[in-house]
């Protein structure tokens, strides 16, 4: 009974922490867009064939000619790409993608340029169609905190638990109360049924 108890409020806790979890997850992601700064410094820059290996970082409206700058920032909580296609010095079609949230990306934010004007490139495709959810991060996040949070808090006390039941039953004592285990197959101060090892037939009458 002790058991099952102690699991079901330990699976009762992981719950409480996922859904904490998973209703800080887009707020908190949300902070990093507020302080997110105009001006960065890419940690990774490439030209050339190597940018157009990335390619695109978001699916463009129409098929863009291929990347040839490509450049990305890694910081706590946000990931910005800018990719742009150039035609001799000129900039001709560019993406900035962002993601934010941490450990998963939960928001995603894209705005996109190309030539307006040319009909070729016509599209009703907003260039900035806003923030928008990131699934990955948004389903997997709570799980990732939750359950993260539910082992540091959790399995510590399992184990010390599980030394403890350890200890009373190789002093023959009821492993729910540490009471010295007497007559009977029920502990005598809590009443909880004891282990087999530990139970004793009343002495047959003289």
């Amino acid at each position: 009974m002790g058991g099952h108890t102690a699991l079901k409020r330990a699976l009762l806790l992981l719950l409480i922490l996922v859904l904490l979890a998973a209703a800080a997850n887009v707020p908190f992601a949300l902070q990093f867009i507020e302080s997110k700064q105009a001006a960065w410094q890419p940690t990774t820059n490439l030209r050339g064939a190597a940018a157009a290996q990335r390619g695109w970082p978001s699916p463009p409206p129409l098929p863009w000619p291929p990347v040839e700058a490509w450049s990305q920032q890694r910081t706590f909580g946000h990931d910005r790409i800018d990719a742009r296609a150039i035609e001799g010095n000129t900039s001709t079609h560019s993406m900035d993608f962002d993601l934010y949230g941490w450990p998963l990306p939960a928001l995603e934010q894209r705005q996109l340029w190309w030539p307006w004007d040319d009909p070729k490139w016509a599209t009703s495709v907003p260039s900035d169609p806003g923030v928008s959810l990131h699934w990955s991060g948004v389903l997997l996040n709570p799980l990732i905190i939750g359950g993260g949070l539910w082992v540091v808090l959790v399995v510590p006390l399992a184990t010390a638990r599980s030394i403890r039941r350890a200890s009373r039953l190789r002093r023959r004592c009821c492993p729910e109360c540490g009471y010295p285990a007497r007559v009977g197959d029920a502990c005598s101060e809590c009443g909880r049924p004891l282990p087999p090892g530990l139970r004793t037939d009343p002495a047959p009458p003289a």
